[in-house]
């Protein structure tokens, strides 16, 4: 069984912020991902950076991200593992204009991240 952390497009709440360029901790110690699910706001691509790291270890565009994945304009991406990724010393998300940099998207990226 796992945890469910979600982000909405209401902005409501801490724990329901938008994903944008600043690092949102997901878990601050090592975690077990096992999938999510990732809509894009705006009609331009957008790409979520993943980190295994707490938040407080990223600078985005600066910390390299563990992987990143590609949501396209105005869609949505979802990955279930079969396998859960648990690596790292903690989980960690951002939304970018670029696969690797730090310039905000326009509309924060919203969905879910399920890890234990």
């Amino acid at each position: 069984e796992y945890t469910t952390k979600t982000w909405n497009a209401l902005n409501v709440g801490t724990d329901n912020q938008r994903i944008s360029n600043t690092a949102i901790e997901v878990k601050a110690s090592q975690a077990s991902f096992f999938g999510y699910i990732f809509h894009n706001n705006d009609t331009a691509t957008r790409w979520v950076q993943v980190y295994y790291k707490p938040a407080t270890d990223v600078i985005v565009g600066t910390t390299a991200p563990n992987f990143t994945i590609l949501v396209p304009g105005s869609g949505s991406v979802a990955w279930d593992f079969y396998h859960p990724q648990r690596q790292g010393t903690g989980l960690s998300v951002a939304a970018t204009t670029t696969e690797t940099g730090s310039s905000a998207p326009t509309s924060g990226a919203t969905g879910a991240i399920y890890y234990k």
